[in-house]
Order: C-alpha cells, then structure tokens, then sequence
C-alpha cells in the first residue's frame, strides 16, 4: 500500500514539474522559435476531405471543402480554431447535402479525424517544450545552487524551510539577487521547492522524492 502510494506520489510530483518545465519553456518563448518550435497549427484540408468524402462522395466532398476554404483558412488551424471550422463543415454539408442528419453526422466525423491528427501534434509539441524547459532551467542550476547552497548556506537552516510555500519564498528572495532573469524567478522557484532543496543542495539526512 505504501509503495503504491509512493509511486503515486512520485507520478504526481513528475507531472508537476512537467507543468513547470512547459510553463518555463513558453516563458522563454524565443528559445522555442530558436528551435523551430512554434505551437502546432495544422494543414486539416486533407483529412477533413477524406472525413467527408467517407460519409457522402468525392464530389460532395470537393465541393463542401471549396465552400469552406472561402469562409475558414483550412491551411492552417489550431485547437483554438477547430469550432469555427468544424461549424463551417456542418453548415455547408447541409448547404450541399439538404440532410440535417447528414450535415451533422459529417461534422461529428471531420472533427474525430481532425482533433485526433492535431492532439498527436499538441503531445509533440509539449514533449519538446518540457525538454526545452528542462535545458534551460540546467542552464541556471549552476548559479541557483551557488547561491542557494553555497551562499546561503541552506543546508544549516533548511529547519526552517520545511513546508513548501516556505521553502518557495525562501528561493525567491535569494534568486532576486542573483543573474536569473526576473521572469523565470517565479518558476525556478516552484521547480526547486517541488524537487526539494534538501534534494537539490544534497543535504545531509534529505529525503529523495
């Protein structure tokens, strides 16, 4: 029961800091363009095509994509704009088809094939920010231990910074007097207080998450 526990507690911590590792990531959005990471946009013309032309023809389907691309710019969608264009298919589905039925049975089916397509694109896109996060809070772990382990000597007060929200305040103080810049402060201090800094400065007698 214990070790269930334990591994639970270790996936939770795990997904936390991937928040934190995503969240630092964006932050530091010229990093992400650097690495030709940009938040993923899709090309759904084609999938939406076949969706439709599943359902009721290749014919019906040319010509409910042509009326379509003259309302919504089907090149490029994101999740943000899947509803008008899903909304866009099952109106000119209806405009083509004259089935109601129809009409919304061919958008339910454009929005599966299409969501699914652009969710696989979504998972990529926030495995390569969390690495990127990762890399750029290595990037400081060298001047945030200096400071924190060295300077600040935590290990001989860490008493006093058990609880998380202590141990958090207690990082932000010390890294607004360090080169970090003051936009990465708040999540380099949420990182550190999840991981522990009993953990990070490697104290003596510290329990490993």
């Amino acid at each position: 029961m214990n070790r269930d526990r334990s591994k639970h507690e270790a996936v939770l911590l795990q997904e936390s800091l991937d928040e934190l590792y995503f969240r630092l990531a964006q932050l530091e959005g010229i990093t992400l363009v650097e690495e030709g990471l940009s938040p993923p946009r899709m090309d759904v013309s084609k999938a939406a095509a076949g969706a439709i032309a599943r359902e009721i023809g290749e014919s019906s389907s040319r010509r409910i994509m042509h009326l379509v691309e003259r309302e919504v710019d089907t090149s490029s969608i994101s999740s943000d704009g899947m509803a008008e264009f899903v909304d866009a298919i099952r109106r000119n589905a209806l405009n083509v088809t004259k089935s109601p039925s129809k009409s919304r049975q061919v958008a339910a089916e454009v929005r599966r094939i299409t969501l699914g397509n652009l969710q696989g694109h979504l998972e990529k896109y926030r495995r390569e920010a969390i690495r990127i996060g990762k890399r750029i809070f290595r990037a400081y772990r060298h001047e945030m231990h200096r400071a924190i382990c060295v300077k600040f000597e935590y290990c001989k007060k860490k008493e006093k910074y058990r609880d998380l929200q202590a141990a958090y305040y207690c990082v932000m103080a010390i890294l607004g007097t360090v080169n970090v810049p003051a936009a990465l402060t708040t999540i380099f201090a949420a990182i550190l207080a999840r991981i522990g800094l009993d953990r990070f400065c490697g104290c003596k007698n510290s329990s490993h998450s």
